[in-house]
């Protein structure tokens, strides 16, 4: 992708005497450290135009992170699309990749690591040129280089799979000479990249908001709604919607609660007034309330008076509210399978 600045490796950003401490141990360092330095250290200008960042993530927290960032990219580059400052926030490509080593090797390539920085760090106190390499207990002693093989499988991994529903996302084997890892590297990325929206094309996608984005918001002016209808403009109408659901709809809900569905067809003259203000109180009150509803909204013609002379049929026009109700089914026990398992065990 053409990245000119150097990555950014979390275990050589994290410093200071107690942060050594920590991972000289091979434990972690806490996420709002993590969090904070990393955030500070993508701020930098060589920075703008991308970087790989190695090591991360290594939580649930941090992987939701990356998600939430990514967001908040995309967030502001709608919001400022059409000013001047849209220049600053490019479209965000977040890839994830895991290179993966099975345990032996790993352990091998920490103890091997351990000695390479012995043999420099004995040069170093011999010759008083250069400076000593901090090394981990893990690259030295084969039983905790297993157990940091282990927690990785256990704790880290689980958390990076949590991006993989929302990022392309490359697992890629490295048990192979560097050369060639670095040739599968290059040929998944190159292949994935082909696979992505242009630029171009992808601003005008972005002009329909992500589903998961409408949700999120659905539920915050849900709540400011339901309040609003509680008003004293508003909180004799309410009263008036809370009672059709009361007395005309939940007897038929009751009726078919085994089924978890329920379809109930109304003129109500309640869902016909105040600019059909009754409709969106109605289905926020299903909502808050745990069920699904689709409504359709029918026009009929009736007929109110007939010409016997001419024979024209006046119409009036109504409006039948057919709402389409779902909620959970109660989990029941059949009979006849306890019988048969209980005639199963007593044999």
């Amino acid at each position: 992708r053409g990245y000119h600045a150097e990555p950014i490796k979390i275990s050589e950003i994290l410093t200071g005497t107690e942060i050594e401490a920590m991972k000289a141990q091979g434990k972690l360092v806490s996420d709002r450290i993590v969090l904070t330095i990393l955030l500070q250290k993508l701020l930098l200008p060589e920075y703008r135009t991308g970087v790989i960042v190695d090591g991360f993530p290594r939580t649930k927290l941090q992987a939701e992170f990356i998600r939430l960032l990514f967001d908040k990219m995309l967030y502001l580059r709608r919001k400022f699309d059409g000013t001047p400052h849209f220049i600053k926030f490019r479209r965000p490509k977040f890839h994830i990749t895991v290179l993966y080593v099975d345990q032996a090797v790993s352990v091998q390539r920490q103890l091997q690591r351990g000695l390479r920085y012995q043999e420099l760090n004995e040069r170093v106190r011999l010759t008083g040129i250069g400076a000593m390499i901090p090394i981990r207990e893990t690259d030295v002693d084969e039983q905790k280089a297993i157990e940091r093989y282990q927690y990785f499988q256990d704790h880290i991994y689980s958390a990076i799979e949590m991006t993989k529903t929302k990022f392309p996302f490359h697992f890629i084997s490295a048990e192979a000479p560097i050369e060639r890892v670095k040739e599968r590297i290059l040929k998944e990325l190159e292949y994935q990249s082909s696979s992505e929206l242009g630029d171009e094309t992808f601003d005008m996608v972005r002009q329909i908001s992500l589903a998961s984005e409408i949700k999120l918001d659905a539920r915050h002016k849900l709540v400011q709604r339901l309040d609003s209808y509680a008003t004293e403009e508003h909180v004799d109408f309410f009263q008036q919607v809370i009672n059709v659901f009361k007395y005309e709809f939940e007897p038929l809900v009751r009726q078919q609660a085994l089924m978890g569905t329920c379809i109930i067809s109304t003129e109500n003259g309640v869902f016909s007034e105040k600019e059909g203000i009754g409709v969106t109180m109605m289905l926020d009150l299903l909502a808050e309330r745990g069920y699904r509803v689709i409504l359709d909204i029918i026009r009929v013609e009736k007929p109110v008076n007939i010409d016997m002379r001419t024979g024209d049929i006046k119409y009036e026009l109504r409006r039948v509210f057919k709402w389409h109700i779902v909620f959970p089914q109660p989990k029941m026990r059949h009979a006849i399978s306890t019988y048969e398992t209980d005639v199963s065990l007593t044999q």
